[in-house]
């Protein structure tokens, strides 16, 4: 008669402390060699519209490109009539004009650290100050 009273004690104190165990393992922190971070390298930033707003001139001050940061962007020949109205996606650091065409080779790419656009053709656009 004693084992039947004991026997439903023990299971209960066996899940209380498989319970504590289950707890105490989540909690601690795993021994033995850390987890390597990632390097830098392998961090990959994401441009966003506002990143990339500006106007942006050809090193010869003949064309200009302005990217807005809702996701528009015009171009035109400095003191010319030649003009035109795009939007555009980022992918990576590719800046494609026809958004259906996001796949291949970009229109534009963009140097965060020099802060320029160079065209797919090899023209080079310099962020200008802001006046």
């Amino acid at each position: 008669m004693k084992m039947k009273k004991i026997l439903p004690s023990l299971a209960l104190a066996a899940a209380v402390l498989a319970g504590c165990l289950t707890v105490s393992c989540k909690n601690n922190p795993k021994t033995g060699a850390p987890e390597p971070e990632a390097p830098a390298a392998q961090v990959e930033t994401t441009l966003t519209y506002a990143d990339l707003a500006g106007i942006y001139d050809d090193e010869e001050q003949e064309s200009r490109v302005c990217l807005f940061d809702d996701g528009s962007a015009t171009w035109n020949m400095i003191g010319s009539l030649n003009y035109a109205e795009y939007t555009y996606v980022i992918r990576g650091n590719g800046l494609y004009f026809d958004n259906e065409e996001a796949t291949g080779t970009p229109d534009y790419t963009y140097d965060p650290d020099k802060k320029t656009l160079t065209e797919s053709d090899g023209t080079v656009y310099t962020l200008q100050p802001e006046l």
